[in-house]
């Protein structure tokens, strides 16, 4: 059976969101219970569109920070990215307050742009897709998702931030 855990945390203040996150992975076991060290990792925020965080369309900047310092802290090799529905990736991440977060702890920006193949013969709509190549050039995805309101789907969260994943979605 799945793990879950769900933390109130009262603001984005730095120190506190930190705390709640690192909190909530100790009560999941720890970042070892879902990475290996020699693993590379895709940060997967969501980086819909070119916005500032008090508009709470992105990933907001404390919650990437609190993650990107407990992968540091820890050793594990990381790098993030996306793929916007809007707008160029770098400058997204810019507007968002993510880059400045990635730059100050010296996290690289993975290449949403090309893609390539993959076969999924047992699937029922398609048998291939195209990844983002970032997917393939890394070992694991930590999905940091931004629980908001949706038009089509009423929420948008990790199952949702994944479609990112996906070259040309």
């Amino acid at each position: 059976m799945s793990k879950v855990a769900i933390l109130k945390c009262e603001n984005y203040d730095r120190e506190t969101v930190y705390s709640k996150i690192r909190e909530g992975l100790d009560l999941l076991g720890g970042l070892e219970t879902f990475f290996d060290h020699s693993e590379k990792i895709l940060l997967k925020p969501n980086l819909l569109a070119s916005s500032i965080p008090d508009k709470s369309v992105t990933t907001h900047p404390a919650v990437f920070e609190a993650v990107v310092r407990l992968m540091k802290e820890n050793n594990f090799n990381i790098v993030y990215g996306d793929s916007p529905g809007f707008g160029k990736p770098e400058r997204v991440a810019e507007n968002s307050g993510l880059k400045e977060v990635a730059d100050r702890y010296g996290i690289g920006f993975a290449n949403f742009k090309g893609r390539e193949t993959a076969d999924f013969p047992q699937g029922n709509f398609t048998k291939q897709f195209e990844l983002s190549n970032a997917v393939r050039e890394t070992d694991a995805i930590m999905n940091l998702c931004k629980m908001k309101a949706h038009q089509l789907t009423r929420i948008t969260g990790a199952v949702k931030n994944s479609l990112g994943l996906v070259y040309g979605i």
